[in-house]
């Protein structure tokens, strides 16, 4: 049985043009009775309410599904582990320990150190996120990433305040992949699937 696979860097909800050709095609070979599914290569967090709010508004066919190079290789280490990563929150909960709490406004407080008065973190609350934000000399180092009180991605900054480094983790708390970042551009360097104990490598 013939399957057809269209590949694109990303899907979202405001996207038009060229996803909007790839959805026309994916249901008109669907209809034909063809298998036409998309490949996307980027990192959502969020990528299962982005297909459902496609398909809700008529712009993705019900049947057409999207294969994601993370979400691939989130669902293996998903697979492979059973107990929740609980030295992960335990290393991020230490880090808060023995500081002082002071609310900026409803869903974000900023920590500081209880003996040293140093600027410790920064916490941005929503209904379903949370950012975590911890600093060094004034200056940001690493942010912690949750969807729904689960940790599902950690950046590194440079001196500079930009993103040099990406750790991604499944739904137990887990790193499943992580990748350098150039600080200058943005182009994704060296990645590695650690669920995998891999080294990425493009032909």
């Amino acid at each position: 049985m013939k399957k057809i696979f269209m590949m694109v860097h990303e899907l979202d909800v405001n996207k038009g043009g060229m996803t909007s050709s790839m959805f026309n095609r994916s249901k008109e070979f669907y209809d034909a009775d063809i298998p036409a599914d998309i490949v996307t290569f980027d990192y959502k967090g969020n990528y299962d309410e982005i297909i459902k709010a496609l398909k809700k508004q008529g712009k993705m066919d019900r049947r057409t599904k999207m294969y994601n190079v993370f979400e691939y290789f989130k669902q293996i280490s998903n697979n492979k582990h059973f107990k929740s990563n609980k030295l992960l929150y335990k290393h991020i909960s230490e880090r808060l320990k023995n500081t002082i709490e002071i609310e900026e406004s409803k869903g974000i407080s900023r920590y500081f150190d209880i003996t040293t008065g140093t600027y410790i973190a920064y916490i941005r609350k929503s209904k379903s996120e949370k950012v975590i934000d911890f600093f060094k000399d004034n200056k940001r180092i690493e942010r912690f990433s949750f969807i729904d009180n689960k940790v599902h991605m950690k950046e590194t900054f440079n001196v500079d305040n930009k993103v040099c480094y990406q750790v991604f983790y499944d739904e137990k708390g887990y790193p499943y992949i992580s990748r350098n970042i150039n600080a200058n551009n943005g182009a994704v360097g060296k990645t590695y699937v650690l669920v995998n104990k891999k080294e990425f490598k493009t032909i």
